[in-house]
């Protein structure tokens, strides 16, 4: 009609980009703020030990990366639709009556081919979230062979110029030690170098024959190495399987090691432990007693390892980690502890205190932090599905008013009315999943390394995002197959 009554074909074409532009530009704008929000959340999530993660923010690379997007969007999808409507020839569309005449046969392939798309790159997401999820609910319930509930853990740095040799930090650790023992509600009271499940770390190596001790030319062996004082065991609930606890012995009187399960079964091979010696962090150590194997990361993972006093490590000023465990709350504990460590040296003080429920939790955050971020897009990429299949279904029912009030002014009922649309809704939805799955099986090798006990191929996961989406399908071709049922076929029929 515009055509018909003079307009040129630049200013039809100007109109359509104008309307689009604001539509692009809005969805831009809202784009950007809908990024900017979910940076701020997810830094908020970030763990600490993330690479980097101060540094991310929305500067001008993603504010050029965001405009060009939605200038592309309106050229792609607002000027060749623009040039190809402007070729219309007015006659054809007067003389038709009939609006959707002009939308011809490759624009409604192109727009179901894209929802099809849409389906299937929300399923790929959906189906990867699901697999990170479930791996971190496996995550969650691996055994750590300590009791983390009731202990409070802080770090209490003491200053070379005070403190100048071993011996002098030895008596501290002894003292303080005494004094929150003795305090109301505390059970036990020991320190270490590195708390388990913190991952691998001081990795030293001994020389040892089982079938020779004596031999010079011994292999190599491998232990991680943890330092500790007091009764460090208990405090953490680690069980000693045989031999003598580190409460029951004078830890000053000659080096010493308790060793735990791993390297008792991987170096001495069936033979007892207990009582042989080895050569390990500068002396000669008597093994003392063989403790239960304490995972040095959060997945389960046990690597040979050895525990060795304060009192006969080397002389280096080590950073030793204090572990309190208590009854009741933990931060009135936490304040008769810093009253004490006052009343022994003013100037020290309590650092990094936190529970060893909230050590470990920090420790899964990065495996949970990658399932929140695949979660929150599996979410935008449903709800986009979602709105997509819904708007082409919705755009069809408006489409055919006049094909479906000619159907049911010939006797089509109101529920085979229904059923076509719905039909189309799973003309759409279930090709997209097909490839969607392909997609997700593809894709699942890639966060493979990611996952924990979840088979990359587990059918529970692929069938419930195909329940999900069949679902979608179902939910966006419901309403408008509700509204082609209510078109009036007289008004329709008489409408020019």
């Amino acid at each position: 009609m515009r055509s018909a009554i003079g307009s040129s074909r630049g200013r039809l074409i100007a109109g359509i980009l104008a309307e689009n532009g604001l539509l692009a530009a809005g969805g831009g704008v809202f784009g950007l703020l809908i990024g900017w929000s979910g940076v701020k959340a997810l830094l908020w999530l970030a763990p600490d030990a993330l690479p980097m993660v101060a540094e991310v923010e929305l500067g001008s690379t993603v504010f050029l990366f965001a405009l060009t997007v939605t200038v592309a969007a309106l050229v792609i999808f607002g000027l060749v639709p623009a040039l190809r409507l402007s070729r219309t020839a007015p006659a054809d569309v007067l003389r038709s009556g009939d609006r959707a005449s002009t939308v011809g046969r490759v624009a409604p392939r192109l727009r179901d081919a894209l929802v099809m798309l849409q389906v299937a790159a929300a399923l790929v997401l959906v189906a990867g979230a699901t697999l990170l999820a479930r791996s971190f609910n496996a995550l969650t319930d691996v055994p750590l062979g300590i009791e983390s509930a009731g202990v409070l853990t802080f770090e209490v740095n003491l200053p070379t110029a005070r403190y100048p040799d071993r011996d002098a930090r030895d008596r501290f650790h002894s003292e303080f030690q005494d004094r929150v023992a003795a305090l109301s509600g505390v059970d036990a009271v020991g320190a270490t170098s590195w708390l388990p499940a913190s991952g691998r770390y001081h990795t030293w190596g001994f020389m040892y024959d089982v079938e020779n001790p004596d031999n010079p030319d011994a292999p190599f062996q491998s232990t991680d190495v943890r330092v500790i004082t007091g009764d460090y065991f208990g405090a953490l609930g680690i069980d000693l399987l045989r031999g003598t606890s580190p409460t029951e012995i004078d830890l000053t009187a000659e080096p010493v090691m308790w060793i735990n399960q791993e390297l008792a079964e991987t170096v001495f091979q069936g033979v007892d432990p207990i009582g042989l010696r080895v050569n390990l962090a500068g002396a000669d150590r008597p093994i003392m007693g063989v403790v239960e194997n304490i995972p040095h990361g959060p997945r389960g993972a046990v690597s040979p390892k050895s525990y060795i006093p304060h009192a006969s490590a080397d002389s280096r000023n080590w950073a030793l980690i204090q572990t309190v465990r208590a009854r009741g709350d933990l931060s009135d504990v936490r304040e008769q502890i810093r009253t004490e460590l006052a009343s022994i040296d003013p100037q020290l003080v309590m650092y990094r205190t936190q529970t060893l429920d909230d050590v470990l939790d920090a420790v899964r955050a990065q495996d949970r932090f990658g399932t929140v971020l695949m979660g929150a897009f599996a979410v935008l990429a449903l709800i986009l599905s979602l709105v997509g299949t819904y708007g082409v279904l919705s755009g069809s029912v408006e489409g055919r008013r006049r094909e479906i009030g000619i159907r049911m002014a010939l006797g089509a009922d109101a529920a085979s009315v229904r059923m076509m649309v719905l039909r189309y809704a799973a003309a759409l939805t279930i090709p997209g999943v097909v490839l969607g799955l392909v997609g997700a099986w593809i894709g699942s090798r890639w966060i493979e390394a990611l996952l924990f006990e979840v088979d990359t191929g587990d059918p529970a996961t692929y069938l419930g995002a195909v329940a999900i989406f069949l679902a979608v399908g179902l939910f966006s071709g419901w309403l408008p197959a509700e509204r082609a049922t209510r078109v009036d076929t007289v008004q329709t029929l008489t409408a020019e």
